[in-house]
This record gives C-alpha cells, sequence and structure tokens, in this order.
C-alpha cells in the first residue's frame, strides 16, 4: 500500500486580513504569493481610488513596498494593515452635495479639498449656529472629523450628508 503525499502550494492559499481605514474596517481576501501592488489596485477598484500612488499600507509602523508578497510582509489570517490615502489638491473637484436632517435639506456646492470644519461653518452661517461643535456630519453612517478633507470623506458628486445638532445654547 503505498501512501500518497499531498503536496499543499502554499503560494496560492488564500485567507482574510483586515484593513483599517480612518473611517472603517474592511475585511480582504488575499493570497500569499500577491503582490502588495495588486491589494492595492483591488482596493482602489472597491473605494474609488484611481491612482494606486495614493494608497499607503502599513503592517506593524512598516510601510509595505508595491514589490513585495504578502508572504514577505508577514501577514497571515486575521493581520491587521492600515490604509491611509494621500490626497491631492489638483484632483479635488467643485461637487454638489446636498445637506439634509429631518427639517430640511439644502444643496450646496464644495470643493473635495475643504475640511469638514470649513462645510460646518458654512453651514453655520446658514442656520446662526456659532458654535460648530455642535454640528454633527455623516456619511454612510460614519461621523466626518474636522481634520479631514471631503475627498477623504468619499465625499463626491451627489453625496448626500446628514446634519444633526446638539446643544441649542450658543
Amino acid at each position: 500500500m503505498s501512501k500518497s503525499k499531498s503536496i499543499i502550494n502554499l503560494e496560492h492559499l488564500e485567507f482574510r486580513i483586515v484593513v483599517s481605514c480612518p473611517d472603517f474596517l474592511m475585511p480582504l481576501k488575499v493570497k500569499l504569493s500577491e503582490r502588495v501592488l495588486d491589494v492595492k489596485k483591488r482596493l482602489g477598484a472597491l473605494l474609488g481610488i484611481s491612482d494606486t500612488k495614493d494608497i499607503t499600507l502599513r503592517h506593524h509602523t512598516r510601510f509595505m513596498e508595491d514589490n513585495q508578497s504578502v508572504r514577505e510582509c508577514g501577514l497571515f489570517k486575521g493581520t491587521k494593515i492600515v490604509m491611509t490615502r494621500t490626497v491631492n489638491p489638483a484632483e479635488c473637484l467643485d461637487l454638489n452635495i446636498t445637506v439634509s436632517c429631518p427639517a430640511f435639506r439644502m444643496p450646496l456646492k464644495v470643493n473635495q479639498s475643504e475640511r469638514v470644519l470649513d462645510l460646518k461653518k458654512r453651514i453655520g452661517d446658514i442656520w446662526g449656529i456659532t458654535n460648530t461643535n455642535h454640528i454633527t456630519l455623516r456619511h454612510l453612517t460614519l461621523v466626518m472629523e474636522d481634520y479631514q478633507s471631503l475627498q477623504e470623506c468619499y465625499i463626491y458628486e451627489g453625496t448626500e450628508i446628514v446634519m444633526t445638532r446638539t446643544g441649542y445654547k450658543d
């Protein structure tokens, strides 16, 4: 009786990692042999980022180089990597968005390079809210942080942003 040895090709082993972005966590299937550049391309396609040069991936504070494989980066099942996006001001566009709350829907023209804080100030000026800390903006159910640009929050043409107000004493 001969025993057949099965050889497992680890290069095609597929497993899930977790990609941590500023506002969300996203599971992603990768292969050990896959290059970081290919992972960036897939992330770009999923998130609407056309240029992979705008995407930076890190694992344990080390930058992952495009020519490295997933194996060379030391990734394994359940590994968390951090993704950041570089915003190129030249690519920022003027957009028409809608800011809504239960009482109103307000169309606004914005630029993707604007900060969330700037948008809050504009909304505050329109509605007489002097303290921007009393305004919370959400997109895709995620709270938009004051320091973020609208592009970093994935705000595009036709996007609807939900506003809530707290602390009516200004």
